[in-house]
């Protein structure tokens, strides 16, 4: 999870891919961090996002869970958590917000129609108006779209796709 105190943009650079260190790691830049909002929002301490990674074929949905926790570590109910998609496989949802319910989950449906790498992260707003990231996701999307060309590959590890 990452505090922020501002926002703009945050780089994410990834220097280990299961287990194996890489030795040109990329980095991925998510612009424009959602600015906390004043609102009636509850306050989080920390999100926490669902599955860690997944490998999706292009144009499967992925639904990602948000659990939203407050210091003492319970769920947090009326919590306002903003889910931002990067990546090079043009996700078709990449700003999404939603209310946690009262276990404090908010969900998120995430897809793409291009090969390649999503990256999500979600936000919140802390007791102090400060904004609280989640760790972030990995998609991996493989494959093309029914209907559709077949555009670009990536690679993971050893693997190319």
């Amino acid at each position: 999870m990452l505090k922020v105190k501002r926002t703009g943009d945050i780089v994410v650079k990834a220097t280990e891919v299961n287990g194996n260190r890489l030795e040109n790691p990329p980095s991925i830049t998510i612009i424009g961090i959602p600015a906390p909002v004043p609102s009636r929002s509850a306050p989080v301490a920390s999100i926490k996002l669902t599955p860690h990674k997944a490998r999706r074929h292009c144009g499967d949905p992925l639904t990602i869970t948000a659990v939203a926790k407050d210091a003492n570590g319970a769920p947090v109910a009326g919590a306002k958590v903003t889910c931002l998609a990067h990546g090079d496989c043009h996700p078709t949802n990449p700003l999404a917000t939603a209310t946690t319910d009262a276990n404090g989950v908010a969900i998120y449906t995430l897809s793409a129609n291009e090969p390649g790498i999503a990256v999500v992260v979600a936000s919140g707003v802390d007791a102090t108006g400060a904004a609280v990231l989640s760790n972030v996701v990995h998609v991996y999307y493989e494959g093309h779209h029914p209907g559709g060309p077949h555009h670009g590959h990536y690679r993971d590890g050893d693997r190319d796709y």
